[in-house]
């Protein structure tokens, strides 16, 4: 008894943590993550539940429940998974 709790607790546990978001907020189709520490921003990688598709606009600033932050950075394999990405654009 306590084996089948313990592998079903452990599969929603891992089954969870697949589904969570690995960026802190979008705009406009957008991931950004906040760099700790500052009130600048990256652009994040969405993951495999939501590509960058077709054309990506990047913004100087981006705003965030009446504040705004600098977008200074690309996270690291940001567009890596991206089938459909043609072009991505400084605002």
């Amino acid at each position: 008894m306590k084996t089948n709790r313990f592998i079903i607790t452990t599969t929603l546990f891992l089954l969870c943590t697949l589904y969570t978001s690995a960026y802190d907020f979008m705009v406009d189709g957008v991931c950004y993550n906040i760099i700790t520490g500052t009130d600048n921003v990256e652009i994040a990688n969405p993951g495999y539940s939501t590509p960058y598709e077709s054309t990506i606009i990047i913004p100087a600033t981006v705003s965030r429940e009446n504040k705004a932050h600098q977008v200074t950075e690309i996270e690291d394999r940001t567009f890596s998974n991206t089938g459909n990405l043609t072009s991505i654009n400084r605002d």
